[in-house]
Protein backbone atom coordinates (compact mmCIF):
# COMPACT_ATOMS: atom_id res chain seq x y z
CA UNK A 1 0.00 0.00 0.00
CA UNK A 2 1.31 3.48 -0.85
CA UNK A 3 -0.14 6.65 0.68
CA UNK A 4 0.40 10.07 -1.02
CA UNK A 5 -0.35 12.96 1.29
CA UNK A 6 -0.35 16.58 0.14
CA UNK A 7 -1.62 19.47 2.24
CA UNK A 8 -2.65 22.69 0.45
CA UNK A 9 -4.17 25.24 2.82
CA UNK A 10 -6.65 23.32 5.05
CA UNK A 11 -7.72 20.61 2.54
CA UNK A 12 -6.16 17.17 2.19
CA UNK A 13 -6.28 14.57 -0.53
CA UNK A 14 -5.73 10.87 0.35
CA UNK A 15 -5.01 8.40 -2.41
CA UNK A 16 -4.77 4.73 -1.46
CA UNK A 17 -3.53 2.25 -4.06
CA UNK A 18 -4.59 -1.21 -2.97
CA UNK A 19 -3.73 -3.16 -6.05
CA UNK A 20 -0.14 -2.19 -6.80
CA UNK A 21 2.15 0.76 -6.78
CA UNK A 22 2.13 0.82 -10.58
CA UNK A 23 -1.59 1.55 -10.48
CA UNK A 24 -0.80 4.90 -8.92
CA UNK A 25 0.48 6.22 -12.24
CA UNK A 26 -3.12 6.68 -13.31
CA UNK A 27 -4.02 8.70 -10.19
CA UNK A 28 -4.87 12.37 -10.72
CA UNK A 29 -2.19 14.90 -9.94
CA UNK A 30 -2.63 16.87 -6.75
CA UNK A 31 -3.30 20.58 -7.13
CA UNK A 32 -1.76 23.42 -5.05
CA UNK A 33 -3.32 26.62 -3.89
CA UNK A 34 -0.10 28.01 -2.23
CA UNK A 35 3.23 29.19 -3.74
CA UNK A 36 5.22 26.56 -5.61
CA UNK A 37 8.69 25.69 -4.35
CA UNK A 38 11.55 27.70 -5.91
CA UNK A 39 13.41 26.10 -8.78
CA UNK A 40 17.20 25.90 -8.83
CA UNK A 41 17.32 28.74 -11.33
CA UNK A 42 15.26 31.04 -9.12
CA UNK A 43 16.95 30.44 -5.77
CA UNK A 44 19.40 33.14 -4.65
CA UNK A 45 23.15 32.55 -4.50
CA UNK A 46 25.96 34.67 -3.04
CA UNK A 47 28.28 35.11 -6.00
CA UNK A 48 31.03 36.68 -3.87
CA UNK A 49 31.67 33.32 -2.16
CA UNK A 50 34.43 31.15 -3.56
CA UNK A 51 32.32 27.99 -3.44
CA UNK A 52 29.73 29.59 -5.75
CA UNK A 53 32.07 30.83 -8.43
CA UNK A 54 31.35 27.87 -10.74
CA UNK A 55 27.57 28.23 -10.37
CA UNK A 56 26.07 29.28 -13.71
CA UNK A 57 23.86 31.83 -11.96
CA UNK A 58 27.04 33.76 -11.08
CA UNK A 59 27.93 34.14 -14.76
CA UNK A 60 24.83 36.00 -15.84
CA UNK A 61 25.07 39.64 -16.81
CA UNK A 62 22.84 40.75 -13.92
CA UNK A 63 25.08 39.40 -11.20
CA UNK A 64 27.63 41.74 -9.60
CA UNK A 65 30.90 40.21 -8.48
CA UNK A 66 33.42 42.00 -6.24
CA UNK A 67 36.53 41.71 -8.38
CA UNK A 68 38.79 43.19 -5.70
CA UNK A 69 38.47 39.99 -3.65
CA UNK A 70 41.20 37.41 -4.13
CA UNK A 71 38.64 34.58 -4.34
CA UNK A 72 37.06 36.19 -7.42
CA UNK A 73 40.21 36.74 -9.45
CA UNK A 74 39.50 33.74 -11.69
CA UNK A 75 35.82 34.53 -12.18
CA UNK A 76 35.05 35.09 -15.85
CA UNK A 77 33.41 38.42 -15.07
CA UNK A 78 36.59 39.63 -13.40
CA UNK A 79 38.87 38.53 -16.21
CA UNK A 80 37.02 39.72 -19.28
CA UNK A 81 35.19 42.75 -17.92
CA UNK A 82 37.56 45.72 -18.38
CA UNK A 83 35.07 47.93 -16.61
CA UNK A 84 35.19 45.99 -13.37
CA UNK A 85 37.06 47.49 -10.44
CA UNK A 86 40.08 45.94 -8.77
CA UNK A 87 42.49 47.19 -6.15
CA UNK A 88 45.81 47.19 -7.99
CA UNK A 89 47.76 48.16 -4.88
CA UNK A 90 47.18 44.68 -3.41
CA UNK A 91 49.99 42.20 -3.95
CA UNK A 92 47.51 39.46 -4.88
CA UNK A 93 46.31 41.55 -7.84
CA UNK A 94 49.70 42.50 -9.28
CA UNK A 95 49.51 39.93 -12.06
CA UNK A 96 45.93 40.75 -13.07
CA UNK A 97 45.68 41.97 -16.66
CA UNK A 98 43.69 45.01 -15.54
CA UNK A 99 46.60 46.11 -13.35
CA UNK A 100 49.23 45.94 -16.08
CA UNK A 101 49.72 48.75 -18.60
CA UNK A 102 46.22 50.17 -18.22
CA UNK A 103 47.09 53.33 -16.37
CA UNK A 104 46.01 51.76 -13.11
CA UNK A 105 47.22 53.29 -9.86
CA UNK A 106 49.50 51.54 -7.42
CA UNK A 107 50.98 52.60 -4.11
CA UNK A 108 54.71 52.54 -4.84
CA UNK A 109 55.57 53.29 -1.21
CA UNK A 110 54.47 49.78 -0.16
CA UNK A 111 57.29 47.27 0.18
CA UNK A 112 55.22 44.65 -1.67
CA UNK A 113 55.11 46.88 -4.76
CA UNK A 114 58.74 47.98 -4.94
CA UNK A 115 59.56 45.70 -7.87
CA UNK A 116 56.35 46.36 -9.79
CA UNK A 117 57.12 47.69 -13.29
CA UNK A 118 54.99 50.77 -12.61
CA UNK A 119 57.21 51.66 -9.64
CA UNK A 120 60.47 51.37 -11.56
CA UNK A 121 62.06 53.44 -14.28
CA UNK A 122 61.27 53.00 -17.96
CA UNK A 123 64.14 50.53 -18.31
CA UNK A 124 62.64 48.34 -15.60
CA UNK A 125 65.34 49.29 -13.09
CA UNK A 126 65.72 52.10 -10.60
CA UNK A 127 66.96 55.24 -12.40
CA UNK A 128 70.41 56.59 -11.56
CA UNK A 129 70.82 60.28 -10.66
CA UNK A 130 72.38 62.57 -13.24
CA UNK A 131 74.75 64.02 -10.66
CA UNK A 132 76.21 63.38 -7.26
CA UNK A 133 78.90 65.16 -5.28
CA UNK A 134 81.14 64.20 -2.43
CA UNK A 135 79.65 65.44 0.84
CA UNK A 136 82.23 63.74 3.02
CA UNK A 137 82.90 65.85 6.11
CA UNK A 138 79.94 68.13 5.46
CA UNK A 139 77.87 68.99 8.53
CA UNK A 140 74.05 69.16 8.56
CA UNK A 141 73.89 72.76 9.91
CA UNK A 142 72.43 75.50 7.74
CA UNK A 143 70.57 78.82 7.60
CA UNK A 144 68.12 80.28 5.07
CA UNK A 145 68.89 83.70 3.51
CA UNK A 146 71.95 85.42 2.16
CA UNK A 147 73.52 87.51 4.91
CA UNK A 148 73.82 84.68 7.44
CA UNK A 149 77.22 83.66 6.12
CA UNK A 150 78.95 84.60 9.37
CA UNK A 151 76.92 81.83 11.06
CA UNK A 152 78.13 79.18 8.63
CA UNK A 153 81.34 78.40 10.44
CA UNK A 154 82.72 75.55 12.46
CA UNK A 155 82.99 77.27 15.83
CA UNK A 156 81.08 80.08 17.56
CA UNK A 157 82.12 83.50 16.35
CA UNK A 158 84.47 82.27 13.63
CA UNK A 159 83.97 84.31 10.48
CA UNK A 160 83.47 82.64 7.12
CA UNK A 161 86.43 84.64 5.71
CA UNK A 162 88.67 84.21 8.73
CA UNK A 163 92.04 82.63 7.84
CA UNK A 164 91.95 78.90 8.39
CA UNK A 165 88.17 78.76 8.75
CA UNK A 166 86.55 75.59 7.47
CA UNK A 167 83.05 76.68 6.54
CA UNK A 168 81.31 73.36 6.08
CA UNK A 169 77.72 74.41 6.74
CA UNK A 170 74.88 75.21 4.34
CA UNK A 171 73.38 78.50 3.18
CA UNK A 172 70.13 78.75 1.21
CA UNK A 173 68.80 81.57 -0.94
CA UNK A 174 65.86 82.23 -3.30
CA UNK A 175 66.13 83.47 -6.89
CA UNK A 176 63.28 84.87 -8.99
CA UNK A 177 63.94 83.49 -12.47
CA UNK A 178 61.73 86.19 -14.05
CA UNK A 179 63.76 88.96 -12.41
CA UNK A 180 67.22 87.61 -13.07
CA UNK A 181 69.02 90.94 -13.27
CA UNK A 182 68.27 91.52 -9.60
CA UNK A 183 70.03 88.28 -8.72
CA UNK A 184 72.78 88.09 -11.29
CA UNK A 185 75.96 88.16 -9.18
CA UNK A 186 79.46 87.85 -10.53
CA UNK A 187 80.10 84.31 -11.69
CA UNK A 188 82.35 83.59 -8.72
CA UNK A 189 80.21 85.45 -6.16
CA UNK A 190 79.18 82.41 -4.13
CA UNK A 191 82.62 80.84 -4.28
CA UNK A 192 84.40 84.04 -3.21
CA UNK A 193 81.82 84.97 -0.56
CA UNK A 194 81.04 81.69 1.13
CA UNK A 195 84.23 79.69 0.68
CA UNK A 196 83.67 76.03 1.55
CA UNK A 197 80.06 76.50 2.60
CA UNK A 198 77.59 74.61 0.42
CA UNK A 199 74.96 76.75 -1.30
CA UNK A 200 71.34 75.74 -2.02
CA UNK A 201 69.39 77.96 -4.42
CA UNK A 202 65.59 77.79 -4.68
CA UNK A 203 64.43 78.81 -8.16
CA UNK A 204 60.95 80.36 -8.12
CA UNK A 205 58.77 82.38 -10.51
CA UNK A 206 58.67 85.14 -7.88
CA UNK A 207 60.66 85.79 -4.74
CA UNK A 208 57.51 86.63 -2.83
CA UNK A 209 54.67 84.69 -4.47
CA UNK A 210 55.31 80.97 -4.95
CA UNK A 211 51.69 80.54 -6.06
CA UNK A 212 52.69 81.89 -9.49
CA UNK A 213 54.36 78.54 -10.17
CA UNK A 214 51.00 77.05 -11.15
CA UNK A 215 50.64 79.45 -14.07
CA UNK A 216 54.08 79.20 -15.67
CA UNK A 217 54.88 77.64 -19.01
CA UNK A 218 57.15 74.81 -17.92
CA UNK A 219 59.48 74.99 -20.93
CA UNK A 220 59.91 78.75 -20.52
CA UNK A 221 60.36 78.62 -16.74
CA UNK A 222 62.92 75.81 -16.93
CA UNK A 223 64.79 77.51 -19.77
CA UNK A 224 65.16 80.75 -17.79
CA UNK A 225 66.14 78.85 -14.64
CA UNK A 226 68.77 76.86 -16.55
CA UNK A 227 70.14 80.02 -18.17
CA UNK A 228 70.70 81.56 -14.74
CA UNK A 229 72.26 78.37 -13.40
CA UNK A 230 74.76 78.18 -16.26
CA UNK A 231 76.06 81.64 -15.35
CA UNK A 232 76.34 81.02 -11.60
CA UNK A 233 79.22 79.06 -10.11
CA UNK A 234 79.57 77.26 -6.81
CA UNK A 235 75.99 76.04 -6.30
CA UNK A 236 75.66 72.61 -4.72
CA UNK A 237 71.87 72.14 -4.95
CA UNK A 238 69.12 73.62 -7.14
CA UNK A 239 65.54 73.39 -5.81
CA UNK A 240 62.80 73.79 -8.44
CA UNK A 241 60.00 75.92 -6.94
CA UNK A 242 58.41 75.76 -3.51
CA UNK A 243 55.41 74.11 -1.84
CA UNK A 244 53.32 73.43 -4.98
CA UNK A 245 50.63 71.68 -2.91
CA UNK A 246 49.42 75.01 -1.48
CA UNK A 247 50.07 76.98 -4.64
CA UNK A 248 47.47 75.65 -7.05
CA UNK A 249 49.28 72.71 -8.64
CA UNK A 250 48.39 69.04 -8.71
CA UNK A 251 51.19 66.58 -8.02
CA UNK A 252 51.05 65.45 -11.66
CA UNK A 253 51.39 69.03 -12.95
CA UNK A 254 54.33 69.76 -10.69
CA UNK A 255 56.03 66.47 -11.64
CA UNK A 256 55.72 67.42 -15.33
CA UNK A 257 57.37 70.78 -14.59
CA UNK A 258 60.18 69.17 -12.62
CA UNK A 259 60.81 66.51 -15.27
CA UNK A 260 61.26 69.27 -17.85
CA UNK A 261 63.67 71.23 -15.63
CA UNK A 262 65.64 68.11 -14.74
CA UNK A 263 66.16 67.48 -18.43
CA UNK A 264 67.33 71.06 -19.06
CA UNK A 265 69.70 71.00 -16.05
CA UNK A 266 71.36 67.74 -17.06
CA UNK A 267 74.78 69.27 -17.82
CA UNK A 268 74.72 72.03 -15.16
CA UNK A 269 76.79 71.46 -11.99
CA UNK A 270 74.79 70.96 -8.82
CA UNK A 271 72.14 68.50 -7.68
CA UNK A 272 68.63 69.17 -9.03
CA UNK A 273 65.81 68.37 -6.58
CA UNK A 274 62.03 68.90 -6.51
CA UNK A 275 60.23 71.41 -4.31
CA UNK A 276 59.48 70.63 -0.69
CA UNK A 277 55.83 70.12 0.25
CA UNK A 278 54.03 72.36 2.74
CA UNK A 279 53.28 70.16 5.78
CA UNK A 280 49.81 69.72 7.30
CA UNK A 281 47.95 70.76 4.13
CA UNK A 282 44.87 68.84 2.95
CA UNK A 283 43.86 71.12 0.06
CA UNK A 284 45.22 68.82 -2.63
CA UNK A 285 44.99 65.04 -2.85
CA UNK A 286 43.92 64.43 0.74
CA UNK A 287 47.10 65.25 2.63
CA UNK A 288 50.60 66.63 2.24
CA UNK A 289 52.02 63.12 2.61
CA UNK A 290 49.80 61.76 -0.18
CA UNK A 291 50.74 64.66 -2.44
CA UNK A 292 54.44 64.02 -1.73
CA UNK A 293 54.15 60.31 -2.56
CA UNK A 294 52.13 60.98 -5.73
CA UNK A 295 54.62 63.63 -6.86
CA UNK A 296 57.65 61.38 -6.43
CA UNK A 297 55.86 58.52 -8.16
CA UNK A 298 55.30 60.75 -11.22
CA UNK A 299 58.85 62.16 -11.29
CA UNK A 300 61.15 60.32 -13.69
CA UNK A 301 64.44 61.05 -11.96
CA UNK A 302 66.03 63.37 -9.40
CA UNK A 303 69.32 63.93 -7.58
CA UNK A 304 67.90 64.49 -4.09
CA UNK A 305 64.73 65.28 -2.16
CA UNK A 306 63.62 68.42 -0.27
CA UNK A 307 61.41 68.35 2.83
CA UNK A 308 59.97 71.02 5.14
CA UNK A 309 59.70 70.08 8.81
CA UNK A 310 58.13 72.45 11.35
CA UNK A 311 56.49 72.55 14.76
CA UNK A 312 53.40 74.37 15.97
CA UNK A 313 55.12 75.95 18.97
CA UNK A 314 58.59 77.31 19.72
CA UNK A 315 59.80 74.93 22.41
CA UNK A 316 60.86 71.32 22.73
CA UNK A 317 57.44 70.09 23.93
CA UNK A 318 55.82 70.05 20.48
CA UNK A 319 58.22 68.02 18.37
CA UNK A 320 55.53 65.46 17.61
CA UNK A 321 54.75 67.88 14.75
CA UNK A 322 58.34 67.75 13.49
CA UNK A 323 57.28 65.19 10.96
CA UNK A 324 60.10 64.76 8.42
CA UNK A 325 59.76 60.99 8.91
CA UNK A 326 56.27 61.15 7.39
CA UNK A 327 57.99 62.06 4.14
CA UNK A 328 61.21 60.05 4.23
CA UNK A 329 59.10 56.92 4.86
CA UNK A 330 57.24 57.58 1.60
CA UNK A 331 60.27 57.85 -0.68
CA UNK A 332 59.79 55.15 -3.34
CA UNK A 333 62.32 52.40 -3.90
CA UNK A 334 63.42 53.90 -7.22
CA UNK A 335 64.95 56.82 -5.27
CA UNK A 336 66.62 54.85 -2.48
CA UNK A 337 69.96 56.38 -1.54
CA UNK A 338 69.19 59.93 -2.68
CA UNK A 339 70.18 62.62 -0.15
CA UNK A 340 67.42 64.48 1.71
CA UNK A 341 67.55 68.19 2.55
CA UNK A 342 65.26 69.82 5.12
CA UNK A 343 65.15 73.22 3.43
CA UNK A 344 62.88 74.91 5.98
CA UNK A 345 62.81 74.15 9.71
CA UNK A 346 61.17 76.51 12.18
CA UNK A 347 58.40 76.96 14.77
CA UNK A 348 55.57 77.68 12.35
CA UNK A 349 52.79 79.14 14.50
CA UNK A 350 54.96 81.16 16.86
CA UNK A 351 57.97 83.45 16.62
CA UNK A 352 61.48 82.23 17.26
CA UNK A 353 62.26 82.45 20.97
CA UNK A 354 60.59 80.39 23.64
CA UNK A 355 62.75 77.55 24.90
CA UNK A 356 66.49 77.54 24.39
CA UNK A 357 66.29 73.92 23.30
CA UNK A 358 64.31 74.11 20.04
CA UNK A 359 67.34 74.22 17.73
CA UNK A 360 69.36 71.60 19.58
CA UNK A 361 66.32 69.28 19.73
CA UNK A 362 65.76 69.59 15.97
CA UNK A 363 69.35 68.71 15.12
CA UNK A 364 69.41 65.87 17.65
CA UNK A 365 66.31 64.29 16.09
CA UNK A 366 67.81 64.47 12.60
CA UNK A 367 71.14 63.08 13.79
CA UNK A 368 69.37 60.17 15.53
CA UNK A 369 67.44 59.40 12.35
CA UNK A 370 70.60 59.45 10.23
CA UNK A 371 72.26 56.84 12.41
CA UNK A 372 69.38 54.39 12.64
CA UNK A 373 69.91 51.00 11.06
CA UNK A 374 68.26 50.64 7.67
CA UNK A 375 68.00 54.36 6.84
CA UNK A 376 68.62 54.64 3.10
CA UNK A 377 67.88 58.33 2.47
CA UNK A 378 69.97 60.29 4.95
CA UNK A 379 69.34 63.94 5.76
CA UNK A 380 72.33 66.06 4.68
CA UNK A 381 71.09 69.48 5.76
CA UNK A 382 68.65 71.05 8.19
CA UNK A 383 68.14 74.71 7.19
CA UNK A 384 66.80 77.07 9.87
CA UNK A 385 64.13 79.39 8.41
CA UNK A 386 64.90 82.27 8.28
CA UNK A 387 67.68 84.81 8.87
CA UNK A 388 66.40 88.01 7.30
CA UNK A 389 63.91 88.44 4.46
CA UNK A 390 64.73 92.17 4.20
CA UNK A 391 61.10 92.99 5.12
CA UNK A 392 59.99 91.87 1.67
CA UNK A 393 57.61 89.06 2.62
CA UNK A 394 55.32 90.31 5.37
CA UNK A 395 54.02 86.92 6.45
CA UNK A 396 57.60 85.65 6.87
CA UNK A 397 58.65 88.44 9.23
CA UNK A 398 57.70 86.45 12.34
CA UNK A 399 60.33 83.85 11.47
CA UNK A 400 63.28 86.24 11.17
CA UNK A 401 65.95 85.84 13.83
CA UNK A 402 68.79 88.07 12.57
CA UNK A 403 68.40 90.37 15.59
CA UNK A 404 68.01 87.55 18.15
CA UNK A 405 71.36 86.79 19.77
CA UNK A 406 69.84 83.90 21.75
CA UNK A 407 68.98 82.07 18.52
CA UNK A 408 72.47 82.60 17.12
CA UNK A 409 73.92 81.19 20.34
CA UNK A 410 71.60 78.16 20.15
CA UNK A 411 72.73 77.55 16.60
CA UNK A 412 76.41 77.72 17.50
CA UNK A 413 75.89 75.49 20.55
CA UNK A 414 74.21 72.91 18.35
CA UNK A 415 77.07 73.19 15.84
CA UNK A 416 79.59 72.23 18.51
CA UNK A 417 78.16 68.71 18.43
CA UNK A 418 79.44 68.36 14.89
CA UNK A 419 76.57 66.30 13.49
CA UNK A 420 77.20 64.79 10.06
CA UNK A 421 75.07 62.41 7.95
Amino acid sequence: MFVYNQIAGKSAVYLICLISISACKDAPKASFSGNPPQSAEQSPVDCTLAQNQADERCHSSEVTVDCSLAQNQTNAKCISDTGSTIDCSLLQNQGDSRCINRGSTIDCTLAANQNDSRCLGSAGTNPQPNKTFDMTGQTIYGVFDRGAEHLISCSPGESYNQPGASCNGWLMDTVDVYNIEKYRPAKNFYVDTYGEAKIIIRLSPSEFHDSLLAGVNKEDFCSKAAAYARETYGISVWVIGNEPNINGMSSASYAALFNECYKQFKDIPGLVIPAAISPWDKEFEGSSEAYFANMLSAIDNLDGIAVHSKTRCNNETCFADFDFRNYTSRIPAKFVGRPVFITEANPHDQRWGGSNNWISTAYELVNAYNHEAGVNNKIHALILFRWDNLNQVQEDSQWEFYMMDSIKTQFWDAWKKGYKP
